[in-house]
């Protein structure tokens, strides 16, 4: 091993308890740490996408602004009804790990353990999405994030 990989190992033996205690006190920072720095998940080329849920542009109105008029003018050239994470064309080389999908990239030897692979023609956009963010949860965010929001 050349000087620079010794240092990158004592630097990463020397920051792993640091890391710890960041990763567990913020979903953010633990989604960084287990895809790239710590390599706890991570091997390279690979695309993790997190499981969140969706929302609807009429629920967040609402919630900013409660009882607002609204008019739906349709769909504006380029704009998606749902916004798509994987696509079927990509379920070949998905798996499922929990809180997060991988997307392996497209080489031999690529593993990943302690995980699902999903099924073949698996999509994962907000349209299919089981979870949906509430008009109260919305606010809650929004507020968390130092957004005025009105209180129901």
């Amino acid at each position: 091993m050349n000087l620079m990989g010794e240092m990158h190992d004592d630097m990463q033996r020397t920051l792993k308890g640091f890391y710890g205690v960041l990763k567990s006190s913020d979903a953010h920072l633990k989604f960084v740490f287990l895809t790239g720095v710590t390599n706890e998940l991570a091997e390279g080329g690979e695309i993790f996408v997190p499981k969140i849920p969706s929302m609807k542009i009429t629920d967040l109105a609402e919630a900013i602004a409660p009882g607002m008029i609204t008019k739906i003018v349709g769909i504006r050239p380029g704009e998606k009804i749902h916004e798509s994470m994987i696509t079927n064309e990509d379920s070949r080389n998905t798996v499922d790990i929990g809180g997060y999908y991988v997307i392996k990239p497209e080489v031999c030897g690529y593993e990943v353990t302690d995980c699902s692979p999903v099924p073949n023609g698996f999509e994962y956009n907000s349209g299919t999405n089981t979870q949906w963010l509430t008009v109260d949860v919305m606010r809650v965010i929004l507020r968390e994030h130092g957004f005025p929001v009105p209180r129901e």
